[in-house]
């Protein structure tokens, strides 16, 4: 067993002895005195106070009295056995029906049961794959704190589940039919929006074994377009430094380990989960530092994930700018025998993610660039999960990629429907004129309406494209308290929805 954070010794020991039912445990602890949700990959109407704390100085405030309030995690690998546990102090108790103050979700982000509380602060199961509710024998005060803990072995019809209540077994149950689904994503609060209550949590603590594949980000994926092309490309057409700026972390390598698993957590900080890594083909020096990225993923608590962008689609590298169906089966091949398998790698339904650039500026040449991709991927291994740059009336080719994206950066904005919703902070390719000034209050609303987009993917361009000055990388000329610089700020609150 591996423990991080704060975890009490009490709930640790739970976790041994749960840990001894299945090999491998991992046990994970947030007492948020980081001050925020960073760690929390999606939430709602939850923030992060210094006045409420059962222990240390933070707790989360869990606010359901105007809409849903919930704030949910992924676990590194799907797994067959769950504890769960927090201190919660309930502050008013749900209007109608019950709240589920713990629940554990698939990997795929389904329910599969919850331990709510009712409007009597009567504490309840709820089995989500039979729908059936089991009443425990506790039963909540207003404005006290309780050590709650919901444990769950997923194992067909024999599963089991259990409750304590300040160690104090309210209820056992085996033989529970909990699905066959694995568990990947656990949650405080909930996210329905029928029901009013309210609840504050700390310490929030998750023991799980880790038996199955690595739990993947769910839409909406919140990802950077990443260039690991330094430092050879600080120097651009004999000009060293190639930009108009001065990141704060120097002229750095992107083969560096330290300087990427910086950069990642920079990225956590900004809510975004995965990175798009320009890759310009096996034998381009991008390539050498892919194997970084992912041991960088892996050192930071592996909840980050990468995803290659395919350059050679639409620019003048072998074998493009217009890449047979063949050639771009034979990359497919390469990157799914070399990296798609890690499970640090971006995957949409198992898949693994490839983004492709390309300059086709009309829908004769653009319908022929996607049917050459949808055939590239029926010939390849891996069953790709493609993205391709749009072009005019791309919904209207009768070869259809998995979804779209527009690379733009010197647009503020860019809504392609349910594909992709991209922002942009700025456009200043060095020595070119500005082509997208910087504006930290158009930045802040353009995250919102990022935010607010309901795409699939909500993309960032760039992390830390320095050369046309479209980096959210902390820099000098945007330095800010915090260390992670104005438009990581921005991503920061809007995403998170903090306060102190």
């Amino acid at each position: 067993m591996v423990v991080f954070g704060r975890a009490r010794l009490r709930r640790v020991a739970v976790f041994v002895a749960l840990g001894a039912l299945v090999a491998g445990c991992t046990a994970v602890s947030d007492g948020f005195e980081s001050g925020d949700l960073r760690g929390w990959a999606a939430e709602h109407n939850v923030q992060v106070r210094n006045d409420v704390a059962h222990a240390g100085s933070y707790a989360a405030d869990v606010d359901a009295t105007t809409g849903p309030a919930w704030a949910a995690r992924p676990l590194t690998k799907a797994s067959s056995t769950v504890t769960l546990s927090a201190a919660v102090r309930l502050v008013t108790a749900p209007d109608t029906a019950h709240a589920a103050l713990l629940s554990v979700q698939s990997d795929r982000g389904a329910p599969i049961d919850e331990l709510a509380v009712d409007a009597q602060r009567q504490l309840l199961v709820h089995d989500d794959a039979t729908g059936v509710e089991t009443p425990t024998t506790a039963v909540l005060a207003l404005g006290r704190w309780y050590d709650i803990e919901l444990d769950t072995i997923m194992s067909g019809g024999a599963g089991v589940l259990g409750v304590k209540v300040d160690g104090a077994q309210v209820l056992q149950s085996s033989n529970v039919d909990l699905g066959t689904a694995p568990a990947g994503w656990i949650q405080i609060g909930d996210r329905a929006t029928n029901v009013h209550w309210h609840a504050t949590f700390d310490d929030v603590t998750f023991g799980f074994t880790e038996d199955g594949p690595s739990v993947q980000p769910q839409f909406p994926i919140r990802a950077a377009f990443y260039y690991p092309w330094f430092p050879e490309s600080w120097t651009q057409g004999g000009v060293y430094p190639f930009t108009n700026y001065n990141p704060t972390l120097g002229f750095y390598s992107s083969r560096d380990l330290a300087t990427v698993q910086s950069h990642i957590r920079s990225m956590k900080y900004g809510g975004i989960r995965a990175g798009i890594a320009s890759w310009w083909g096996r034998t381009h020096w991008t390539n050498t530092a892919i194997p970084t990225l992912l041991q960088a993923a892996r050192n930071e608590g592996g909840d980050f994930r990468w995803a290659l962008y395919y350059e050679a689609e639409g620019n003048p590298i072998a074998p493009g700018p217009n890449p047979s169906s063949a050639d771009i089966a034979s990359d497919l091949t390469y990157i799914w025998q070399n990296y798609a398998q890690d499970d640090m790698y971006l995957k949409v339904d198992g898949r693994p993610v490839v983004f492709a650039y390309g300059d086709e500026a009309d829908t004769t040449s653009g319908c022929a660039m996607a049917q050459r991709w949808v055939d590239a991927r029926n010939a390849a291994p891996g069953n790709f999960y493609i993205v391709l740059k749009v072009f005019p009336q791309y919904a209207t080719c009768p070869a259809q990629p998995d979804n779209w994206h527009q690379y733009a950066p010197a647009n503020a904005t860019d809504n392609q429907g349910t594909h992709s919703f991209t922002i942009s902070p700025g456009f200043w390719l060095k020595n070119s004129p500005v082509r997208l000034a910087r504006d930290p209050t158009r930045w802040a609303q353009n995250v919102a309406q990022m935010r607010a987009s309901n795409a699939n993917f909500e993309l960032v361009t760039t992390f830390n494209e320095w050369g046309e000055g479209t980096a959210v990388e902390s820099a000098a000329e945007w330095a800010s308290p915090s260390g992670e610089g104005t438009y990581l700020d921005s991503l920061h609150a809007a995403l998170f929805e903090n306060s102190g």
